[in-house]
């Protein structure tokens, strides 16, 4: 099974918050795990964000970038190329996806992931919509 994981799956499993159980199990289940590049630097600057916010301590954060690299060196990394972006293009479009959340959709559809996990409500009915299985971290807690 190939899962996808967007950013927002990311910091669930980095902050402890509301989804990261859940999160820890969609990240144990398949037997791939598949992001694309950007989203090293979206979970970058979302860590930054809760640290300036106040959400998290300076150590939380600390710890938490290292833990984006190892999760990250558990992942097989999609590039953006000319197919990939085309299609994000196409979906932000057909889909009305902001652009970086189209990329998401996108690198799922181009590896043949089976499910799409993200805790964007508006992202997660576009994945359903093109036919991937969703899990949503927060929506299995409620």
């Amino acid at each position: 099974m190939i899962t996808y994981v967007d950013t927002s799956t990311l910091i669930k499993l980095l902050i402890d918050e509301v989804g990261t159980t859940e999160a820890g199990r969609i990240w144990d289940e398949p037997d791939v795990l598949v992001a694309v590049r950007i989203g090293h630097v979206e979970a970058r600057a979302a860590l930054a964000a809760a640290r300036r916010q106040g959400r998290i301590s300076a150590a939380v954060l600390g710890k938490a970038v290292i833990g984006l690299d190892v999760l990250w060196s558990q992942l097989s990394v999609v590039e953006i190329d000319e197919v990939l972006m085309r299609l994000a293009g196409d979906l932000a479009a057909s889909r009305h996806l902001r652009g970086y959340d189209a990329v998401h959709l996108a690198a799922a559809q181009l590896v043949g992931a089976d499910v799409f996990s993200s805790a964007d409500r508006r992202l997660c009915m576009a994945a359903s919509a093109s036919g991937l299985h969703v899990a949503n971290p927060i929506d299995a807690v409620q």
